[in-house]
Parts: structure tokens; C-alpha cells; sequence
């Protein structure tokens, strides 16, 4: 956990621990690399659902283990149990983790990052 992984808002730090949103963002992470290797050429995988409970505080330089196991693959549909431990093995924050398999171009999305936001899934 750095200094970047704290709790912060648009007013600054809001405590030198490890922030619920980070948290989020690395349990989602830990879950796509679980999608990865599902993927067909052509296919990605967007979030659909996040679940997460923080049990925990992290301090700043804390070691983390972030763990995500398939739990439920139906369809397109990927949900993921993710769990947190600290270097002692306790558990800081546990969730899960729901992702769709979907044609990117559904979103608009162009190699060359010329994507445009107006179009969306619907």
C-alpha cells in the first residue's frame, strides 16, 4: 500500500490508510485478471456489479495479498470472490466482483482512442 492508496477526496488525504476506493480499483483488477485468459479475440470485459467490504485499516507501506476466485460463470457473466489480506494472512477486505463479456465496439471503443462518448451499451 503507497502513499498514492490513501484515503483521499478533492480537499486532500483524509487519513494515511489504505482508502476504500483504491480498494475497489484492486479488487476489480484482481478479478479481470481472472477474465483475462476467457477472453476470445475480439471480446473484453466490463464491470457490471462491485461488491466490497472494508473490515480493515492499511497502513501506509503495508504489504497486500488480493486474492479472486470464479465463483459463478454463466453465459457472459464472470462473478468473482475477491479477498484482501494483510501480511499476517487477516482478512482487511473482502467482495465480489461481476463482469460481462461483451463486443467492445459495442462502446464506441476505436484502437486509436478515438472512441466516441456519445456511444454507449444500451
Amino acid at each position: 500500500m503507497t502513499e498514492a492508496d490513501r484515503a483521499a477526496f478533492a480537499d486532500g488525504v483524509v487519513h494515511d490508510v489504505y482508502g476504500t476506493a483504491c480498494m475497489v480499483r484492486d479488487m476489480e483488477y484482481a478479478a479481470r485478471l481472472v477474465l483475462l485468459p476467457l477472453l476470445e479475440p475480439g471480446e473484453e470485459g466490463v464491470g457490471a456489479e462491485v461488491w466490497c467490504r472494508h473490515l480493515a485499516p492499511v497502513p501506509v507501506g503495508a504489504i497486500l495479498d488480493l486474492t479472486a476466485t470464479a465463483t459463478d460463470q454463466s453465459g457472459r457473466r464472470l462473478v468473482c470472490r475477491v479477498e484482501a489480506r494483510g501480511a499476517d494472512g487477516g482478512l482487511v477486505g473482502e467482495g465480489t466482483v461481476t463482469q460481462v463479456i461483451i463486443d467492445p465496439t459495442r462502446l464506441g471503443d476505436h484502437p486509436d482512442g478515438a472512441g466516441s462518448p456519445d456511444k454507449g451499451a444500451r
